[in-house]
């Protein structure tokens, strides 16, 4: 004998009887069918408020223009790095920082649209460079990624391919290519010397501003 079990339109299985249909009464296998369909829908809305909740974890970590996470994402990436720092790890990892140049400039010559198109642009850059690394926008013209594994063995590679698409990049985008420019800089972690993430980050913020005064004194002030 066979008992469909379903909720509203959903089909979730059958219940199988087999030789023993004769001990059992028919009343008995319809109000057995009854109960697990009861049970199968308390898990169906338990299943879809978790799935509810972790998409809505998804989107208040994700940043709306560009797709990336944001700063609250970044928030608990840093908590884990600290905790493999605290417990003695020797899992390697690099910061990168990146801040996209003139946006004010843009944004008040341009417009917000204009800004927003050369934000979304500078994150695709970045993605597609460093592209085995978590990418954050922390904020609103600051980026950071991850490095590790693949990406922290080539990073000085990747640095200069960064650098070389930077020109192009410029050229492609429907800006006054002189505004257009992105300053980074990379720490790496050293265990004998680091004993916080933001000691890295430190780092790697200096060598961005380094490399931002460089860049910016080639393109006029904003």
């Amino acid at each position: 004998m066979l008992l469909p079990l379903h909720e509203a339109d959903q089909a979730y299985g059958y219940l199988i009887f087999r030789d023993c249909i004769n001990n059992i009464g028919t009343r008995f296998l319809h109000t057995y069918q009854n109960r697990m369909g009861l049970v199968l829908d308390k898990f169906r809305h338990a299943l879809t408020l978790d799935l509810m909740n972790k998409r809505l974890l998804d989107l208040m970590r994700r940043d709306p223009l560009t797709n990336v996470k944001n700063r609250m994402a970044f928030e608990d990436k840093e908590k884990h790095l600290q905790a493999q720092i605290n417990s003695g790890s020797e899992e390697g990892f690099a910061i990168a920082m990146f801040d996209v140049n003139s946006l004010k400039l843009i944004n008040d010559s341009q417009g917000h649209d204009a800004g927003d198109i050369y934000l979304l642009s500078a994150c695709q850059l970045i993605c597609s460079v460093f592209k085995h690394s978590p990418v954050y926008r922390i904020g609103g013209d600051e980026f950071i990624a991850v490095l590790s594994g693949e990406d922290l063995e080539n990073r000085e590679s990747l640095k200069n391919t960064f650098n070389g698409m930077l020109s192009p990049y410029s050229e492609s985008l429907p800006l006054p290519p002189e505004y257009v420019s992105i300053a980074f800089g990379i720490a790496v972690f050293d265990p004998e010397t680091d004993n916080s993430v933001s000691e890295v980050m430190k780092r790697a913020d200096d060598d961005m501003y380094r490399d931002k005064a460089t860049k910016k004194s080639k393109a006029p002030n904003g």
